[in-house]
């Protein structure tokens, strides 16, 4: 339950009736002020509307006008959620988290000092375990904290740093530490508009130390393979720290990922230190090798649907009992494994598609509309003019990696 206290007027002393009376009431809701107005039923004759705001920051809010209240008196507001809505009792001391796909245990005596258990959860998307504790970079009980994430419906394991860092100018690193255990594997991460093999793929005498990874870090084997994305960490080490190697090219004897969270080395236009409450997450999910699938196929699916998930909204119920909306999809693409990098309108007739195949295998690409009806493709540049040669039809030749723009006709 959350509950907002918000005094107007100091009350004097006796001032406070002994017993309710409804004629000591005073509307707590006179006008809006500004916010999105909704239908709302209600039992109360009279309340016909809401206020509604959606909002994960102080960027969007409502306000309304109360009825006067007389000097000397007071109002409290009490916000609740619905009883279906309210979070499970925590658990103190639960030390693990697990569900069909893993089973975790926080081990409390590495890593954060002071460790303690804050609460526990299991909701209808996902349960979690919050430890805090104190760290050289946030010192206290508050110092650091750490929210590790079980979803039901889809295999991931998402990880939610926060950290109240002291201020510090001598040089200092953070990393997250991922010391994966996949004997005989190979890495690749996906840079701009590729994937790279770091071990064989870069120039020599490139930057061999950090690596910069955009959707996602795989590390696979013949039997398995699992993969890391953030949407804030962007620069690593792989196998191993590796400050001030400056290898030829990079050796990676290990499938360890050290991730780069934070430091001060910068020497112009940063400041000296970093301080105040800092937040980042990580994901992780797993499963057995697709022999029959390039290993980034699988990592860029998952990579790109963490970092740019389904936008969603939610919407009040209907008062009347209409049927729902049948599912369907505008577009399907079929027959290559491929993502959707942007779409944009070329006229009031034609869409251009950017694509990437990720699978590694040349395939034939039909797009079929909410009919399933093949729709007139035909290739063109980035600009959405039609390449020469290349005439519309109900498919297009797509090549292992490639990028291609379609243009699609209505």
């Amino acid at each position: 339950m959350l509950a907002i206290s918000l005094p107007l007027a100091l009350l004097a002393p006796g001032a406070l009736p002994q017993q309710e009376d409804s004629s000591d009431w005073y509307s707590g809701y006179a006008a809006d002020n500004f916010g999105d107005v909704i239908s709302y039923a209600s039992a109360l004759p009279e309340a016909t509307t809401a206020l509604l705001v959606r909002s994960m920051d102080a960027k969007h809010s409502i306000a309304w006008k109360t009825a006067p209240v007389p000097a000397f008196c007071w109002r409290s507001y009490r916000l609740e959620l619905l009883e279906q809505d309210k979070p499970a009792t925590p658990n103190q001391e639960q030390r693990g988290l697990g569900n069909e796909f893993y089973s975790l245990t926080v081990d409390a005596s590495s890593g954060v000092e002071s460790l303690k258990f804050i609460s526990s959860y299991n909701g209808p998307l996902w349960s979690n375990i919050v430890v805090r504790g104190a760290s050289e970079m946030g010192p206290g009980v508050h110092g650091t904290e750490i929210e590790i994430r079980l979803y039901h419906a889809e295999k991931k394991v998402e990880f939610r740093y926060r950290l109240r860092k002291r201020r510090e100018v001598e040089p200092e690193n953070l990393y997250a530490a991922f010391p994966f255990d996949l004997p005989q594997s190979h890495m690749a991460y996906e840079t701009t508009g590729g994937i790279a093999n770091p071990e064989s793929d870069l120039l020599p005498r490139t930057s061999s130390d950090w690596q910069a990874a955009q959707r996602f870090i795989t590390i696979a084997n013949d039997k398995a393979q699992v993969t890391l994305s953030s949407s804030e960490i962007l620069i690593h080490h792989l196998g191993d720290f590796n400050m001030g190697k400056f290898q030829e090219r990079p050796v990676i004897d290990k499938p360890h990922v050290y991730s780069w969270l934070l430091n001060n080395y910068w020497v112009t236009n940063f400041l000296a230190s970093q301080e105040g409450e800092l937040a980042w997450s990580q994901a992780i999910t797993s499963g057995p090798r697709d022999q029959a699938k390039n290993v980034a196929s699988t990592a860029s699916q998952f990579g790109w649907n963490h970092q740019m998930p389904m936008l969603t909204r939610v919407l009040p119920p209907s008062r009347t009992n209409r049927p729902l909306p049948v599912p369907s999809s505008l577009l399907s693409l079929t027959g290559a494994d491929v993502i959707l990098v942007s779409a944009r309108l070329v006229d009031e007739n034609q869409l251009l598609l950017q694509l990437r195949e990720t699978a590694g295998v040349s395939s034939e690409l039909q797009i079929l509309d909410a009919n399933d009806d093949a729709m007139k493709v035909q290739l063109a540049d980035a600009l959405g003019q039609p390449l020469a040669g290349h005439g519309a039809g109900t498919s297009a030749a797509v090549g292992a990696l490639a990028v291609v723009h379609l243009l699609i006709q209505q």
